[in-house]
């Protein structure tokens, strides 16, 4: 696909997905990049907890289709979803040299991958979709909204 078609389908899609996953609070930005031979990936996401802030990397040569885009915008708001746990980096990063550090980081992105999947993979057997998130969403905030008496 192209950069202004993968763009277009993000932008549609990223405030209702954000709203829908609780990350209302996060400043997201979504950076477009092209592949690069050194550094292969689909998405890529770096999240900061404390700021609430994060930046998806989507390489939108590798995306071919509506469905691929929207489902890698989903696996990377995941990563974000699981940002709470990075409060371990604050606690166990002091106590680590730059070597010890380096072999933490990857040990905890090797793990971060599969809880990620495993969210992934609990929304597509209940047979949901990034339209279906949206829309419970949606239906959960109405039902709220109604019980509080504010419709």
């Amino acid at each position: 696909m192209t950069k202004s078609q993968v763009k277009k389908i993000i932008n549609k899609i990223l405030p209702d997905l954000q709203r829908a996953l609780h990350l209302d609070n996060w400043k997201i930005n979504i950076e477009y990049v092209e592949i690069a031979p050194d550094d292969l990936f689909v998405g890529k996401c770096h999240r900061d907890e404390k700021r609430q802030h994060a930046v998806i990397l989507l390489c939108y040569e590798l995306l071919q289709t509506k469905s691929e885009v929207k489902e890698t915008l989903l696996h990377e708001l995941l990563h974000i979803v699981n940002a709470a746990y990075d409060v371990i980096n604050d606690v166990i990063d002091p106590m680590l040299d730059d070597t010890e550090k380096n072999v933490f980081n990857v040990i905890r992105n090797r793990a971060s991958e599969p809880a990620v999947l495993a969210l992934e993979n609990m929304l597509k057997s209940m047979g949901l979709n990034v339209k279906d998130i949206i829309a419970l969403n949606r239906r959960s905030s109405i039902i709220m909204m109604n019980t509080m008496g504010k419709i």
